[in-house]
């Protein structure tokens, strides 16, 4: 084997396991990331987006509420109107926005998500009937972060994806 190829199976070994690096520290780093949802007080507030937005929900209007550096969510909040709604986030201080979509739109974070995250520069996670994605804060990826089951006292979550 000459210098040449061996230069170039080290270069292209090299890129491999940089590549293979790259991948595990982003897959690692939503993991992570997503452990805030799991607190019990987070764990209410998205039980509540998803009362409200869900099957048999109140009124059918997107809710929002945001995690606070804390780990504490804000109080849920709506404008009462189907696929909108306002919210305060104190960019540089909170974690990360928590929406949820009423029954009859997208499941997955629409471009309006995925803008906010990026000029917010936080996770924007998005609550439908059966699952919650997150828009994360490069303005481009998509991710699905678990499966939602309706429950006699609420929601189950299966973290992670089938």
């Amino acid at each position: 084997m000459s210098n040449g190829t061996r230069w170039t199976y080290r270069i292209l070994t090299s890129m491999i396991i940089g590549l293979l690096l790259s991948l595990a520290c982003a897959y690692a780093h939503g993991q992570s990331e997503d452990e805030m949802l799991k607190t019990p007080a987070v764990l209410d507030a998205i039980n509540e987006l998803h009362a409200h937005t869900h099957l048999a929900g109140y009124d059918k209007a997107e809710w929002s509420f945001v995690i606070r550096q804390d780990g504490t969510p804000s109080k849920p909040q709506s404008s009462h109107e189907f696929s909108q709604n306002h919210l305060s986030v104190a960019i540089g201080s909170d974690r990360a926005i928590i929406h949820s979509h009423p029954d009859g739109t997208s499941p997955q974070p629409s471009n309006g998500d995925l803008i906010a995250a990026k000029h917010c520069k936080v996770p924007n996670y998005e609550i439908s009937g059966y699952h919650i994605y997150v828009a994360e804060p490069d303005g481009k990826t998509i991710r699905k972060v678990s499966d939602i089951e309706q429950a006699k006292h609420g929601v189950v979550i299966h973290w992670g994806t089938k």
